[in-house]
């Protein structure tokens, strides 16, 4: 059975390699470690176009303290043209809970309702590497859709500016990890998936063992409408060529509130996968901290 052990296992490797000096990235090492993992194919983009109304943002809470959402896009260079197949891990954390290195720590307490750190491996190198930055995502106050993203000054943050061009582009450049998360979160809180454990095979966590390897980590995968989600769908084309298929997805779809914890999916239109895909259900939600769902008014 293949699986994305390994991929959680290089990057908590690469980010604490001795040659890494950035702080922030050093700490997501650590942060992968303590995470609850999931792997997410298309993670970005499989609720592509759902509105972030207020029933949806009553959603938006971690499963965990911290929570790492491995997933892949494909890359494009500075002219548009296709740069290669990317893996990205979003670490997504509850910074009232969770130890932060004290340099940074009083300037993001309850300054979010949320934080993500990105951390990708491109076609082009054989390495994991950070941003070094540290995204706040901010709920908008109810009644108004959407959110905004805050960028915390960090040791890195200046250069990662310079490349981007602007503190605007850098933000964007993490929006796609923001979706993954809230997609994440979506899915789970509406009960619409259910999350299934992957752990290595025996054999191979005794090989490693053998030639004095570290353990390979544990992840979940998602199970929705009796579909496993555990790779990313690949489909041929009429004419005979390979190319990336989605699955059916929500474009411009929203979560109606019935009454209680009863909910429902309504969407505008739907975009066919390669597989049968959603139909409007209702769904229970999951419960959570009462805590967890409110917005701090330190944060708006």
């Amino acid at each position: 059975m293949s699986g994305q052990w390994k991929h959680f296992a290089d990057a908590i490797r690469d980010l604490k390699a001795p040659d890494v000096l950035d702080p922030i990235t050093r700490v997501s090492s650590e942060f992968l470690v303590r995470s609850e993992r999931f792997y997410l194919p298309h993670g970005s983009s499989v609720l592509d176009g759902r509105i972030l109304d207020d029933e949806v943002k009553a959603l938006m809470y971690l499963p965990a303290d911290i929570v790492s959402v491995l997933w892949e896009t494909d890359m494009h260079d500075g002219e548009g043209l296709p740069a290669g197949r990317t893996l990205v891990i979003t670490l997504a954390m509850n910074l009232d809970r969770v130890f932060f290195p004290g340099f940074i720590a009083p300037h993001l307490k309850g300054a979010a309702d949320f934080f993500v750190i990105s951390l990708l491996k491109t076609a082009s190198t054989n390495r994991w590497v950070s941003y070094g930055c540290v995204i706040g995502v901010v709920l908008t106050p109810e009644g108004e859709a959407g959110y905004k993203l805050l960028l915390f000054d960090t040791p890195a943050v200046d250069m990662c500016v310079l490349m981007c061009g602007s503190r605007e582009k850098l933000l964007e450049e993490h929006r796609s990890d923001v979706s993954a998360v809230m997609n994440l979160c979506t899915l789970l809180n509406t009960k619409v998936a259910q999350k299934e454990r992957r752990t290595p095979p025996r054999l191979l966590s005794k090989m490693r063992a053998s030639a004095s390897k570290p353990p390979l980590p544990d992840y979940h995968v998602l199970k929705v409408g009796g579909e496993t989600w555990d790779k990313p769908h690949v489909e041929s084309s009429g004419d005979g060529r390979s190319g990336h298929a989605v699955r059916s997805h929500f474009r411009r779809g929203h979560i109606r509130h019935l009454s209680g914890d009863r909910f429902v999916w309504v969407r505008n239109t739907v975009v066919t996968g390669s597989r049968p895909g959603f139909v409007d259900k209702e769904y229970r939600v999951a419960t959570a901290p009462s805590e967890s769902r409110k917005v701090s008014s330190d944060s708006l």
